[in-house]
C-alpha cells in the first residue's frame, strides 16, 4: 500500500511540472495581460540595447528612443492598467497598460533612462505608446 501512494504522489507531482513548464512566473504573478506586458517591455529593451530601435512602437506615435546606452541595465519591473487619474498627460494616447522600469546594479553613473512605458492594446497588439523619462539617483 505504501508503494502505490509514493507511486502516486509521484505520478501527481510529475503532472503538476509537467503543467507548469508551460506557465512563466510572470503569468502566475501577474496574471496572462501581466506577463504580455512584461515580455513586450522586455523585448522593447532588448531591442534598443541591441539596434537602437523597436518595432513594438505604436505607428502613430514619434517617440524619442534617446541612445541605446540609455537603455543598458534596464530591467522591467511592475505592469498595471492605465489610470488617467494618476497620469492624465498621457490620457490623449489611449494607454491600456503602464509598466515602470528599473535600473539593474550595473545601472549607476547613467543620467536620463526611461522609467515608465506606456502601452496600447492588448495580448499580441501590445504596442509603446509613450516614454517616461527620468534621472537616476547615483550613489558615489
Amino acid at each position: 500500500m505504501r508503494r502505490f501512494t509514493t507511486v502516486i504522489a509521484l505520478g501527481v507531482w510529475t503532472a503538476v511540472v509537467a503543467a507548469c513548464t508551460a506557465c512563466s512566473t510572470d503569468s502566475i504573478v501577474w496574471g496572462s495581460e501581466g506577463a504580455a506586458v512584461r515580455a513586450l517591455a522586455e523585448s522593447v529593451i532588448d531591442d534598443m540595447q541591441t539596434s537602437g530601435d523597436s518595432p513594438h512602437v505604436c505607428e502613430d506615435v514619434a517617440l524619442d528612443l534617446k541612445s541605446p546606452r540609455a537603455w543598458e541595465s534596464m530591467a522591467p519591473g511592475e505592469p498595471e492598467r492605465y489610470s488617467g487619474e494618476e497620469w492624465a498627460d498621457y490620457a490623449d494616447l489611449s494607454p491600456t497598460w503602464l509598466i515602470n522600469l528599473s535600473p539593474t546594479e550595473e545601472a549607476s553613473g547613467m543620467a536620463e533612462v526611461p522609467i515608465f512605458l506606456f502601452l496600447r492594446g492588448a495580448g499580441d497588439d501590445l504596442c509603446v505608446a509613450a516614454i517616461e523619462w527620468g534621472e537616476l539617483s547615483t550613489s558615489p
